[in-house]
């Protein structure tokens, strides 16, 4: 299951992880701060023996994202980080992030994936703390630099034309142009159904639901919805 740490012959602790687990569960009509607010009330009333160990607190931190893919990339940041120190996350302190910012620096990882791992480790000590749990040990932690290479990852017109073209099932030509006609995310794509999309003339419009929760409305020229349109009923878009 997802509490890993041993429970041993305590009853309380069970319970105590389940209540903690359903209070971080995003909710729409609550606050962030409300929530971490109770949690921490609840943590002050566990006794000692009940005490919750790093993978609780790193679960219950991990409980507050919405997407699977971001629960999986930011645990196996934390992993890193407990790997690297070999400490408990209450004894790690502000020299132990340093050195392991700069151990990422010299592990050949790519700029933008040092600078998600330090940003998750930021993420994670801001919680840990207002839920009382261990002092926020990376207030002075900075995020490297990084130059922006959106440039160099844009793929031309005319080869995107192409790749569409050259592609023999007609489902998938469809599922790339509106891919590129409406920018979307792998993600966002796959999380489409038939309710998501609407007519508007003889084009059309898609409400897209993207990270954080946010959705977007975007427009589809006449050329790609009478691609998509007839394809209801035959393919699980």
């Amino acid at each position: 299951g997802p509490w890993r740490a041993a429970t041993g012959s305590n009853p309380i602790r069970p319970r105590i992880l389940v209540q903690l687990r359903l209070a971080s569960v995003p909710l729409k009509s609550e606050g962030v701060f409300m929530r971490e607010r109770y949690i921490r009330t609840l943590m002050e009333t566990i006794e000692p023996r009940a005490r919750l160990a790093d993978s609780d607190v790193i679960e219950l931190w991990l409980c507050r994202q919405r997407s699977p893919l971001t629960r999986s990339v930011y645990q196996r940041d934390l992993g890193r980080l407990l790997r690297s120190t070999s400490r408990t996350l209450p004894e790690t302190g502000a020299l132990d992030l340093e050195r392991f910012a700069d151990a990422l620096a010299g592990s050949g990882l790519a700029p933008i994936s040092q600078g998600r791992t330090l940003a998750a480790v930021r993420s994670f000590f801001r919680f840990a703390e207002r839920i009382g749990y261990c002092r926020n040990a990376a207030v002075g932690l900075e995020l490297p630099r990084t130059e922006s290479a959106l440039s160099e990852r844009i793929i031309p017109q005319e080869d995107v034309r192409r790749m569409i073209e050259l592609e023999p099932d007609e489902r998938n030509r469809v599922l790339l142009s509106v891919l590129y006609a409406a920018g979307l995310r792998v993600s966002e794509a796959c999380g489409l159904r038939w309710r998501n999309l609407q007519a508007r003339g003889d084009a059309g419009q898609i409400l897209i639901h993207g990270k954080g929760g946010r959705t977007r409305v975007i427009l589809l020229p006449p050329g790609v919805w009478g691609q998509l349109a007839p394809l209801k009923g035959t393919a699980g878009l």
